[in-house]
């Protein structure tokens, strides 16, 4: 049986209204990560593998944040084929929040740094 709130979210998708709309599933966890994405450049520069260890070792962190920041902690000019199956489950789990799935879509595709499409879903992530 569809929640009303799965309902929403998927009517949502369908009419594009993208990441704005799920504001209410960002967290401090992932508005982190998006700012590291955002101006990432090849790999995470040492400041900011520090904010990811601490997330990846959070208590208080999801799953998908624990399995997002390892896999951003291990990019360098890409994710590690290693980490592909762990953020295609991120993508597809109920589970995982809107953002979080963003996210993982995001560094999915990452070459070197992020498309300015994915930068723009990114800003929208971070300023929530």
């Amino acid at each position: 049986m569809q929640t009303p709130s799965k309902l929403l979210c998927a009517a949502a998708l369908a009419l594009g209204l993208g990441a704005s709309a799920f504001a209410g599933d960002t967290t401090s966890a992932t508005r982190t990560m998006a700012h590291i994405m955002i101006n990432m450049n090849h790999y995470p520069q040492e400041s900011e593998k520090a904010k990811l260890k601490q997330i990846a070792e959070s208590t208080s962190a999801t799953t998908a944040e624990h399995i997002l920041a390892t896999s951003l902690l291990n990019v360098n000019h890409k994710i590690r084929q290693e980490d592909k199956p762990m953020l295609r489950r991120v993508m597809t789990s109920a589970a995982s929040s809107e953002t979080e799935r963003q996210l993982a879509k995001a560094l999915f595709r990452l070459k070197h740094r992020v498309s300015d499409k994915d930068k723009e879903v990114l800003s929208q992530l971070a300023d929530h």
